[in-house]
């Protein structure tokens, strides 16, 4: 679960509050996909592992809200 490794990266204390008059009648509960098809068709493979680009995703976002702050 991607949201699940992004709250273990960081460094805070995170509560997910989930409200159900958010979600849509249809809303998929999980998704699950795999790169096996695109690795073979175009001879290709991931440069990153998903939790390395996940910390670089939070490191970004982390980096951007020091700047931005900063600004003000």
């Amino acid at each position: 679960d991607i949201l699940q490794r992004l709250i273990e990266l960081s460094s805070s204390s995170i509560e997910v509050i989930i409200d159900p008059a958010r979600y849509r009648p249809n809303e998929v509960e999980r998704f699950a996909g795999n790169n096996e098809k695109l690795q073979k068709a175009a001879d290709w493979t991931p440069k990153y592992e998903m939790n390395t680009s996940l910390l670089h995703t939070l490191e970004w976002w982390r980096k951007l809200e020091k700047e931005t702050f900063e600004q003000v």
